[in-house]
């Protein structure tokens, strides 16, 4: 599993409809950590970014465990 690039990370909450600030707190963390996640200053953690995809309805919760 790898970590998505920025403008995979901005499209997918575009999707989902969300601001920033609700994208990052659909997982705990602040307005200035989405944006460097959508900067490209941070990278997300691949799990992480499984977590927010199945909180924001993009991902089944299956898809998190190990088959």
């Amino acid at each position: 599993m790898t970590a998505p690039d920025p403008a995979t990370i901005r499209a997918a909450r575009e999707r989902a409809g969300l601001t920033q600030t609700q994208a990052g707190a659909a997982i705990g963390r602040s307005l200035r950590v989405w944006q460097a996640y959508e900067g490209g200053t941070r990278e997300i953690d691949p799990l992480l970014w499984q977590v927010w995809l199945i909180r924001a309805g993009m991902a089944d919760p299956a898809s998190i465990l190990i088959a």
